[in-house]
């Protein structure tokens, strides 16, 4: 299985030590995963990386981007340029849309939201959205597939220490401290939420 993978949800699931972990949970050897072009450049030379995570964080990024495969010039041209017509959908989503077709059996790991919905909401009758039903995994439902494998403690202090690069995971760690098991709830809710808005583009975990 192939698995594509947007830079913010994998900045964010290295800085919280859970890139491998993941992979691990999913069955996807490290060979298998395919970043955009610009994802390296994103980890080496980006302003907006280096203030959000610690220069540890995104070195240690640099040298998985390196061990991976990148998107060069296998997408469909006609759809790339018809996805990135949407002003919700950036070009480096729009790759890794792109770079599904004709694949059959995939991943794509992505934290926007927004292009998700996007994707839904202009493309619900075509064979780009289609194809993208029951295979994403956003930043929720990966931490909550490692909660269900290994226990929420397994992953509580790695979440803490970077909690800052993410309001939604920090909110629901907040909840935790008050509530034993807001922590699941939050998230759940969250990527309900978004199941609906995208009409079922995310995995169902079991």
């Amino acid at each position: 299985m192939r698995c594509y993978i947007d830079t913010d949800i994998f900045l964010k699931l290295v800085a919280f030590n859970l890139f491998e972990r993941i992979l691990q949970a999913l069955d996807i050897p490290l060979d298998n995963v395919y970043f955009g072009p610009e994802t390296l450049s994103k980890c080496s030379h980006g302003e907006k990386t280096k203030q959000v995570f610690r220069v540890e964080i995104w070195k240690r990024a640099s040298k998985y981007v390196k061990k991976c495969k990148q998107i060069v010039d296998a997408v469909d041209h006609d759809e790339l340029a018809e996805l990135v017509k949407v002003p919700a959908i950036d070009s480096g989503e729009a790759i890794l849309f792109a770079a599904t077709k004709g694949q059959q059996d995939f991943l794509l790991l992505t934290g926007d939201k927004r292009a998700l919905c996007a994707l839904k909401n202009h493309f619900f009758d075509q064979e780009v959205y289609q194809r993208h039903v029951g295979r994403i995994i956003c930043l929720e439902t990966a931490l909550l597939l490692l909660v269900k494998k290994d226990g929420f403690d397994a992953i509580r202090n790695d979440l803490k220490k970077e909690q800052h690069c993410d309001t939604a995971i920090r909110t629901a760690l907040t909840a935790e401290d008050k509530q034993p098991g807001s922590f699941v709830a939050s998230l759940t809710e969250l990527a309900q939420k978004l199941q609906q808005e995208t009409e079922g583009l995310l995995k169902e975990l079991s």
